[in-house]
């Protein structure tokens, strides 16, 4: 919200949250004229434009249709919705009533990636052979961690594949300009139980610690993709390396105002 906050042409109307103590908080640190804790009460209002959805991942389906149905644009969190069906629905809605719409994917605003995205475009790298793609976080490594929603299918509907996956998916794909076609994957949960966060007891984790997975991509590229929240010592490790015929990128998260290019061949075969 201190974007928006910032931004000359954006007038901050109103704040929701289901907790009434925090709404309020919010409301007086970012100067929101009007709080609620029920979201229909934003919608329904004539002196808002568009919304920005950033609650656990099971609100954003019923928020986000409520929204575009009663003429407001819409910003919402990733991954967009529960499910790829509530995510057609979501789409569909989107595309009938002809609201703005789009996903907070904050990794392609990046220098790095922009300049990543110029030189591919541009053909520097030439055809693409080869993507290694990895997003690491190890937040979870304490066993001590509470059961937060993130670790709850019901609340989240995936685990570290939609947290995590879903930007270095989107990053490659809107980088390169291909698409993922088909894949093959592995998904482990290390902690089966955490401790609930009112302290009562222990709950079950029941959604991806981590995953990997290979990928094909309509441009004839190879891809290998791997995301954790249980990568010891990482605190928001994110790396992606582009291999084609003329050059090659790795784009970091740590120094995103720098790229590692080649361009041209490498190596000369002599023989």
């Amino acid at each position: 919200m201190v974007v928006y906050q910032q931004h000359p042409q954006v007038k901050l109307v109103g704040v929701c949250d289901i907790d009434p103590l925090l709404v309020e908080e919010s409301a007086k640190t970012f100067g929101a004229q009007f709080t609620t804790t029920d979201f229909t009460e934003l919608v329904e209002r004539n002196d808002i434009d568009a919304i920005d959805i950033v609650t656990p991942n099971v609100a954003h389906a019923p928020i986000a249709l409520a929204a575009m149905e009663a003429g407001k644009h819409v910003m919402c969190e990733k991954p967009l919705a529960m499910s790829y069906h509530q995510a057609r629905d979501m789409a569909r809605v989107a595309q009938d009533t002809g609201v703005k719409n789009g996903i907070n994917f904050v990794y392609r605003h990046h220098p790095a990636a922009q300049y990543a995205r110029y030189l591919i475009k541009q053909g520097y790298i030439g055809r693409i052979f080869q993507i290694n793609a990895a997003y690491m976080q190890g937040f979870l490594i304490d066993p001590e961690v509470p059961l937060v929603w993130r670790l709850q299918k019901v609340m989240t509907g995936t685990g570290v594949l939609g947290d995590l996956g879903s930007h270095i998916i989107d990053l490659v794909e809107w980088l390169t300009g291909q698409q993922i076609v088909s894949l093959v994957s592995d998904m482990q949960t290390f902690i089966h139980q955490r401790p609930l966060v009112d302290g009562s007891g222990v709950g079950q984790v029941d959604v991806d610690d981590s995953t990997t997975f290979l990928t094909r991509f309509n441009g004839g590229a190879m891809g290998t993709f791997v995301s954790s929240r249980y990568a010891t010592a990482r605190r928001n490790y994110q790396r992606i390396e582009i291999y084609g015929d003329q050059g090659a990128l790795v784009y970091k998260w740590e120094d995103t105002d720098h790229l590692k290019a080649s361009i041209g061949p490498a190596f000369v075969n002599e023989a």
